[in-house]
């Protein structure tokens, strides 16, 4: 039946974009899914719009194909509008957030060196290295620190990604945030001496 599918679409028919009471588009779906051949034919479309946000929260295609790690997807994606590596959900959420949450450390590398902001904040002001670090995902945390982001950002509630590990019971990543804070400690006490003579 899925073979059956490209010659039966048609560009006119009206039934490519529509999404569900959710505003899932099949673009979303197949995204969501890693079906890169799907996403590929749904992109020659008129009709299917890359920039289509779900009803219920906001998300995008490529928030979803982020969130599960489908790089070649996201790849596509991104081919028809890099617009989309800014676009946030309803919860200010960006593709990185999303990468994140789910320990997605191939999509992080591409999202970053495709020009995805690391220090962008949701609308609690949590950065992906507080939603990585909420996740217990010390790679990812590991990995987000070594590209800049930063461990003494803090969100809404005023809680550190140290803040999150601790109250997470994350050992190994409260040890590593702890090391990146002593060599923030350090870098500043060999600056400051010379900026005060």
């Amino acid at each position: 039946m899925l073979m059956d599918l490209p010659a039966n679409l048609s560009s006119e028919r009206g039934d490519i974009a529509p999404g569900t009471d959710f505003g899932l588009t099949p673009l979303h779906l197949a995204a969501k899914f890693g079906h890169e051949n799907l996403v590929r034919l749904l992109l020659n479309f008129d009709r299917v719009d890359v920039l289509a946000q779900t009803k219920h929260d906001g998300t995008l295609a490529l928030h979803l194909a982020a969130l599960n790690g489908h790089a070649n997807v996201a790849s596509l994606l991104l081919s028809k509008s890099i617009e989309q590596i800014v676009r946030r959900d309803t919860l200010g959420r960006t593709v990185l957030h999303f990468a994140a949450s789910n320990g997605q450390a191939e999509m992080i590398s591409f999202m970053l060196s495709q020009g995805a902001d690391i220090h962008a904040q949701d609308t609690s002001h949590s950065t992906a290295l507080h939603y990585a670090t909420r996740m217990g995902h010390l790679d990812i945390c590991q990995q987000l620190v070594e590209a800049g982001a930063v461990t003494t950002k803090e969100n809404e509630l005023k809680q550190t990604p140290l803040h999150l590990a601790v109250a997470n019971r994350y050992l190994f990543i409260s040890q590593f945030v702890i090391c990146d804070y002593h060599q923030i400690s350090r870098i500043l006490l060999n600056i400051l001496p010379g900026i005060q003579e």
